[in-house]
């Protein structure tokens, strides 16, 4: 067992996430892979964040449960495929999507520009059974080679691909979430997953003032010169210029509902921040 001194550090904004999610990983290798994380470095702009929002945790927790379960519904209607997790960071969802649906998954790829040497040794420690398909890749994931990257770790393009863009995409520039989206455009039959922030306009009167004050909150923390919203039109509009389709969007209502089975924060899409988006490429 690794002592505290000797966990993996987190950055602050990914620490301050994992802390919001703690309860989706109590148990099993996922809470074991967990407890070897130090969070300690987000604990100022947890408190920061928490006083501007005590509930704050049920986004995270909604939006996580929701792309895990749509990760494995796509997963069971392929039968066969691969996940690459793009901005992965130390989010266990790779080691929580093999435990559940292994026998559905090729091999899942995590890319990020830091700590994944240190990410694959930790799978190694507490998940050896799935730890040989996890590959961890170091690398930017809106390089025009990502999919060099990708192949060199044994991505295959005659499988599907299940794309995942978790807790990012308000972070990088409207080019760089292009190049990322085209680059899968000929790799067969791709689906992505994606979350976003909606600009204010979308968002009710009542609730805009919550996701400004965090959002600056981080951009403060990081250095982040701009944070990046999006439409659903924006986001159809570049995926249609990849020749790829929007196949729904998920309001945060429908994601509380989802892991809740009630709507005690969201009883209506417009109360909401945060979106996700199903879209795909078709194989020719």
């Amino acid at each position: 067992m690794r002592n505290f001194m000797d966990k993996l550090k987190l950055e602050p904004t990914a620490a301050l996430v994992m802390a919001w999610a703690l309860p989706l990983y109590e148990s099993g290798p996922v809470g074991e892979f967990v407890r070897q994380l130090d969070l300690s470095s987000g604990a100022d702009l947890f408190c920061r964040c928490q006083a501007t929002c005590d509930w704050y945790g049920e986004v995270i927790l909604n939006r996580k449960h929701f792309i895990r379960h749509q990760i494995a519904e796509h997963l069971r209607a392929l039968d066969w495929s691969q996940v690459v997790l793009l901005a992965a960071g130390k989010s266990p969802l790779g080691l929580e999507l093999l435990l559940q649906r292994s026998s559905q998954i090729s091999r899942v790829f995590e890319v990020d520009l830091a700590g994944m040497a240190e990410k694959e040794a930790l799978y190694k420690r507490t998940a050896p059974e799935v730890a040989d398909r996890l590959r961890c890749i170091t690398a930017d994931i809106a390089s025009e080679s990502l999919q060099e990257e990708l192949c060199r770790a044994g991505f295959r393009r005659d499988i599907a691909t299940i794309v995942v863009l978790e807790g990012i995409s308000y972070y990088i520039s409207e080019e760089a979430l292009k190049r990322i989206i085209f680059s899968f455009r000929s790799s067969g039959k791709s689906i992505f997953i994606l979350e976003y922030l909606l600009p204010c306009d979308f968002v009710e009167p009542s609730r805009r003032m919550i996701p400004k004050t965090i959002f600056s909150l981080i951009k403060e923390s990081t250095g982040q010169k701009e944070i990046r919203c999006y439409s659903d039109e924006d986001l159809r509009q570049i995926f249609s210029e990849a020749g790829g389709r929007v196949a729904a969007y998920h309001s945060m209502q429908k994601m509380e509902r989802q892991r809740t089975g009630r709507n005690e924060y969201f009883d209506k899409p417009g109360l909401g921040w945060i979106k996700c988006l199903e879209a795909e490429f078709r194989s020719e």
